[in-house]
């Protein structure tokens, strides 16, 4: 059953953010959709989390980390379906044939590059903005104390699912 509840709470989630959230202003950024599924987790691991608490059945436990599971599945997996679609290059392509004109041409390959110089711009103002990179001298990048923990946690990430050459 409380897998059940969380799968409704789950399809609520998602339905208001398609149904009424989604053309709103305030949900239009990485930082906004993610803070919109951490609120939500920390809603459903606390409802959850009492639940458990209030109960001395130890099999509630293995409830509780299937809740959370459940909505880490689907928190990453929206996420990563919403970083996809926003501003990419497969998206930019579809639409420049959707306008009738092929993908090829000085044109067209200049609107593809201003979609990739948006997305690194947007991403190296993230990571200022967090505090992963600062400016160094003559506007070069260098690792905060906290890039450099990062990176250490996704090398380790890398290591323990044995993936060796990525880019």
């Amino acid at each position: 059953m409380p897998a059940v509840i969380c799968l409704l709470y789950l399809s609520i989630h998602a339905a208001l953010y398609f149904a009424i959230l989604r053309d709103r202003g305030g949900l239009d950024s990485e930082r906004a959709i993610f803070l919109y599924h951490f609120a939500s987790a920390t809603i459903l691991i606390g409802a959850f989390g009492i639940w458990v608490l209030a109960s001395s059945n130890s099999d509630k436990w293995t409830w509780f980390v299937c809740v959370l599971m459940l909505h880490g599945i689907y928190s990453l997996s929206f996420l990563e379906l919403w970083a996809l679609a926003d501003d990419s290059y497969s998206l930019a392509i579809m639409q420049i044939i959707g306008r009738g004109s092929s993908a090829a041409g000085l044109e067209r390959m200049q609107e593809l590059e201003a979609v990739g110089v948006r997305k690194r711009a947007a991403r190296l103002h993230t990571l200022l903005a967090i505090g992963l990179v600062r400016e160094g001298c003559h506007g070069s990048l260098t690792l905060t104390a906290a890039g450099r923990a990062a990176v250490a946690f996704g090398r380790s990430v890398l290591f323990l699912v044995n993936v060796f050459d990525h880019g």
